[in-house]
């Protein structure tokens, strides 16, 4: 991004001749190089604060199924416009658990791009939220292109970017993130996965004693 911001900036000023309209579009290519390069620092940031074990969460007691419907929702339209079907098998009763929403919606948008990203026309994710005695498990699950043996024990590292992804875009920070957030919620995350197989992303929470059965959980 900073090499594009440069370049469309340079062209700029050597155009002495450039129209007002000219001079506003490479402003404008400014500004979106600029946003990406706000993303990337953000997401950086982010990051070494997950590995350092000093993300900030703002903790509230959220039910677990109402946000990953709103995490799915963004991404509706777009598996649609890809032909894919985007199944939700939510647990009957309501979930409640303490987390962060904006993270945990963060940590699952990125989960359900990856899904979309890497799944052919026609193909389908199925998103499912679970309550066991002892633990809330939230799936992804996807019948895409799937993760090899190597990979998968890569995808998590930071800039890491797959056989798979290479002729994506991506900055390579989208796992490495959402094993941060996951991570510092006290929760662990986990692939499943084999070449053309399709891969399924597990997270677990463990069940916290000091919530009570019913209504909740």
């Amino acid at each position: 991004p900073l090499m594009r911001l440069r370049n469309s900036i340079e062209l700029a000023i050597a155009n002495e001749a450039a129209s007002v309209e000219e001079l506003r579009e490479a402003l404008l290519d400014v500004a979106e190089e600029a946003e990406q390069i706000q993303l990337l620092l953000t997401a950086l940031m982010n990051q070494a604060e997950a590995v350092a074990g000093t993300m900030r969460l703002s903790k509230e007691l959220i039910d677990i199924n109402v946000l990953t419907q709103e995490a799915c929702e963004p991404y509706e339209l777009l598996a649609e416009e890809k032909q894919i079907t985007l199944r939700k098998n939510f647990a009957e009763a309501s979930v409640f658990l303490e987390a962060d929403p904006v993270r945990l919606r963060q940590a699952l948008g990125n989960l359900l791009d990856n899904a979309i990203k890497f799944t052919p026309e026609g193909g389908h994710i199925t998103v499912s939220t679970l309550s066991q005695p002892n633990v809330v498990i939230i799936e992804i699950k996807d019948t895409g292109v799937g993760i090899s043996e190597n990979d998968q024990l890569r995808i998590f590292e930071r800039l890491y970017r797959g056989d798979k992804s290479r002729s994506t875009k991506g900055m390579g920070l989208g796992l490495s993130l959402v094993q941060g957030v996951i991570e510092s919620h006290g929760a662990d995350i986990r692939v499943i996965s084999s070449l053309n197989q399709g891969s399924t992303f597990r997270i677990e929470f463990l069940r916290p004693t000091s919530i009570e059965d019913g209504s909740q959980w």
